[in-house]
Order: structure tokens, then C-alpha cells, then sequence
């Protein structure tokens, strides 16, 4: 069982703490981190930059570096726009998933800012397609705005 103290320590586990408490600087240094990890391995050379750069913003204002999203791959661009499709519409400790719908409304909102515009056009395409197809399909169609 947790105490106050131990809470107040930093001891409570990952498992538990709330997300806003995710952002500190241990989270914001993992990227960092998963390079250094895997620069030591020459199979994953081609990767290393997707690594360092998954969570940059198209605005500037990610991490680690801030790096201006007109300056990154492109699929260092693309990664992070399928990521939060995935985070947003599953199951977390402390929330259900998202609905489909939802999640796109966010996308679009963070389309220019947090995500390449060009990107999440790319995507609300490549997921209406999809939806067109689930939909010809028997049986039920997931319904995605």
C-alpha cells in the first residue's frame, strides 16, 4: 500500500501516476535515450533518426530537440500522426478509448501544429478508404467520421 510519504517521495510507480505527470523530464528524455540505446547496434542505423525525432511537433514545440517539422523526415512526420490515432481510440489505465470520431476531430485540430497538415490530409484519406471498404464488406463496418 502506498503512503503519503511515499507519493510525496516519488515513489508511486509509473502505473499509477497521472498522465499529466508523465511530461517531466524523464518521459521528455526517453527518445534521447532510445538512440544512445540503439546506436550501439549497427542494425538499426536507418531508424536512429525516427527514434530521436517521434515526438518533435510540426510547429516546433516537441522534444527533444524542438526541431521544426519542415526539417524532418517525412515519416518521422508520419509516425507520430498514426501514434495518436492509436493512443486516442485504445484503452488506457486511466481512460476508455476514444471514439473514432473524436480522435479525427482532434487530428484536424492539430493538423499545422502538433502534425504535418499534409500528413493528417494523407491519413483522413487513406482511413475514409478504408471505411468505404470495411463498408462493402458483410457483416458490421467500424464507423469512422
Amino acid at each position: 500500500m502506498r503512503t503519503r510519504s511515499s507519493i510525496r517521495s516519488g515513489s508511486q510507480s509509473t502505473h499509477t501516476r497521472s498522465p499529466a505527470s508523465w511530461a517531466s523530464p524523464p518521459r521528455k528524455t526517453h527518445p534521447r535515450l532510445g538512440f544512445d540505446i540503439l546506436k550501439q547496434f549497427s542494425g538499426y542505423a536507418k531508424v536512429l533518426e525516427l527514434v530521436l525525432t517521434h515526438h518533435e511537433r510540426y510547429d516546433g514545440r516537441g522534444y527533444p530537440n524542438g526541431t521544426v517539422g519542415r526539417h524532418l523526415l517525412l515519416i518521422a512526420q508520419v509516425i507520430p500522426v498514426a501514434d495518436s490515432l492509436d493512443a486516442m481510440t485504445s484503452a488506457r489505465a486511466y481512460r476508455g478509448a476514444r471514439s473514432w470520431a473524436l480522435a479525427l476531430d482532434e487530428l484536424r485540430r492539430g493538423a499545422g501544429t502538433q502534425w504535418n497538415p499534409h500528413v493528417v490530409e494523407a491519413a483522413m484519406t487513406v482511413l475514409a478508404q478504408e471505411a468505404r471498404t470495411v463498408e462493402r464488406r458483410p457483416g458490421p463496418a467500424p464507423a469512422i467520421a
